[in-house]
């Protein structure tokens, strides 16, 4: 019978030899000890099942299945996992010595949340940077008006983030049909039911220049989150403060996607500029617009960015223009 633990570590690993080595040595190198790590490989084709084979450690449990996508990689440590709650850590990222003792901590002095999330550091070219998260220095409670907090900043990230095992079983866990965005959508799908807390003290990395990083590469629109914002609807409807996160998430998630075809930067920085600044216009006439705007594009979002596209071709100086309006 395998021995209960506290945490279980969930990592996806796809095509990831290069850093492996040190995202599991950076578990193992925890303060608090009680936990298991589940590697799930994700029918890599590299040698990072020979490297993790390599490091021995009796808390490290490998997973190998086919290739189906990182969220069905985490919903199978998920549903593999031996504890209460769920550490997710991707295969390119790192805690510091103290995360899984602190998050631990946080978990006990806030049992009413389901979720819990610390600030993490960006890491590129080895150069950490700093994130600002919109809270006190060291806040750490509750997360009240989420959606609201989450206009200034999403605060969760895959890599930084405890969830109570059986909460995130009952929502349906990933959605496998997203491999761009999934884990956003799981922060979305678990605030709108349960309670988030959140320290804001640095104790994760995501390393943005990690070798096969997932938003290093071009994406297939219908498997990201933008294909299916139709599943939040009946959300939309009984939560207020949903709507208005979602209306400017969805129209600021058009330059993602936009950044998919074939623009120039300064193309893409044209249309930045003709749309942001809506973000300057008064909380309480933004919302209107962002309904507007977020209409147009749920209509017929291809269509939207096709015609954005094709306009901005023909005729870029119209959005230099329109950009300096007032």
């Amino acid at each position: 019978m395998v021995e209960k633990k506290h945490i279980s570590v969930v990592i996806p690993l796809y095509n990831k030899a290069m850093s492996i080595e040190k995202t599991i040595k950076a578990v193992l190198s925890q303060t608090f000890t009680d936990f298991e790590i589940i590697v799930v490989n994700d029918g890599s084709t590299d040698n990072s099942l020979e490297v993790v084979n390599s490091i021995k450690d009796e808390r490290i449990r490998i997973i190998t299945k086919a290739n189906g996508g990182v969220s069905s990689a985490r919903n199978k440590g998920i549903n593999e996992s031996n504890a209460g709650y769920i550490a997710f850590l991707d295969a390119d990222d790192y805690w510091a010595p103290d995360y899984l003792e602190e998050m631990y901590k946080l978990i006990q002095d806030f049992p009413e949340a389901s979720l819990y999330g610390c600030a993490y550091d960006l890491v590129e070219n080895g150069i950490s940077k700093s994130e600002d998260f919109h809270l006190p220095p060291l806040y750490r409670g509750i997360v009240d008006n989420y959606f609201l907090k989450a206009m200034e900043h999403l605060l969760y990230c895959s890599s930084a983030v405890i969830v109570k095992k059986k909460c995130i079983q009952k929502i349906g866990s990933f959605d496998e049909r997203i491999n761009m965005g999934e884990d956003l959508d799981m922060w979305f799908r678990m605030n709108l039911k349960y309670k988030g807390a959140f320290y804001n003290k640095t104790l994760a990395y995501y390393n943005i220049d990690g070798p096969n990083r997932a938003m290093k590469r071009k994406h297939d629109y219908k498997k990201s989150i933008m294909y299916y914002f139709d599943k939040y609807k009946t959300d939309e409807t009984g939560n207020h403060e949903f709507r208005i996160f979602l209306n400017q998430f969805r129209c600021l998630k058009v330059f993602d996607l936009l950044a998919n075809y074939d623009l120039n930067k300064k193309e893409i920085d044209i249309i930045k500029n003709h749309m942001f600044p809506l973000t300057l216009v008064p909380p309480h006439h933004r919302e209107s617009i962002m309904v507007c705007l977020s209409d147009k594009i749920c209509s017929s979002f291809e269509t939207f960015i096709g015609k954005m596209y094709k306009n901005l071709k023909q005729n870029s100086s119209l959005y230099t223009n329109k950009s300096t309006e007032n």
